[in-house]
């Protein structure tokens, strides 16, 4: 899910449509992948809404793949 609907869980709008769009992708049989997790509190809403995986800047800096 891009940052465009994880920036918003802080908001109960914001995590409403993080849990419905998380349950019709995994019951289309999709992974659900986070990113952009900054803050912990983004942490708790994508777990709370059953997000599969997460990444961001709360887990590490990107760092150069070469």
């Amino acid at each position: 899910l891009d940052a465009a609907i994880t920036d918003v869980c802080d908001h109960h709008l914001g995590r409403e449509i993080l849990a419905r769009t998380t349950e019709d992708l995994q019951a289309k049989g999709y992974e659900v992948v986070a990113e952009m997790i900054e803050r912990p509190e983004q942490l708790d809403a994508a777990k709370a809404c059953g997000v599969t995986f997460a990444q961001g800047h709360l887990f590490g800096m990107p760092r150069l793949l070469t």
